[in-house]
């Protein structure tokens, strides 16, 4: 994308979010806008909707990384900007926002149906060991716990996409310890006929 293009989508997701449309703001997002872009005025589009009471772009906004915390040309933020547009409530959410821990590399989750259940597996990379939790729902009630070693788990599949997962995220633990009874495959020479 030439420069031209990434400002003119930058100045139509500011546009899109002042004006209330929250697909065009999804599909400017998807296509690489910068959250945080500022207009003429140093207004983001999470301060214009902020400002126009867009509750449902504020969040998608919020979301995707926006800085509540950036001013514009007037020196207002987000939330003033709402309280600014007779926004109260929207301000708040605003001000107490606190954006999601990224994920770790040493604790992965997984979750996936069983029966009418939902199986959540932890794979935690510094103890070594994999729980298991039976809910009724992806976040509901635990109804059932496992725990045991890594070096016990006979699902090797689920471990290795586990594994992968961490190094992934920039964990460090290294194979040959998740894996201890695994030999790396050795090359073969080459032989010369």
């Amino acid at each position: 994308m030439t420069g031209k293009e990434q400002r003119e989508l930058n100045d139509r997701l500011v546009a899109a979010a002042a004006d209330g449309r929250e697909d065009v703001v999804e599909r400017c997002l998807a296509e690489g806008a910068d959250v945080n872009a500022v207009n003429g005025r140093k207004r983001t589009a999470l301060t214009r909707a902020a400002y126009y009471g867009y509750a449902g772009i504020v969040k998608i906004l919020l979301a995707a990384g926006a800085d509540k915390n950036l001013f514009d040309d007037e020196g207002v933020t987000a939330e003033g900007d709402a309280r600014v547009g007779g926004y109260g409530d929207l301000a708040d959410l605003i001000r107490d926002y606190v954006p999601p821990a990224p994920p770790s590399p040493d604790e992965i989750i997984f979750h996936r149906p069983l029966g009418d259940r939902t199986l959540q597996e932890s794979f935690n990379f510094v103890s070594l060991e994999r729980i298991s939790l039976i809910r009724e729902s992806p976040q509901g009630a635990v109804e059932a716990m496992f725990r045991e070693s890594f070096s016990k788990i006979d699902d090797e599949d689920a471990l290795r996409k586990a594994f992968d997962e961490h190094v992934k995220r920039g964990g460090t633990v290294e194979e040959s310890v998740v894996f201890p009874n695994k030999l790396p495959k050795a090359k073969m020479p080459r032989m010369e006929s």
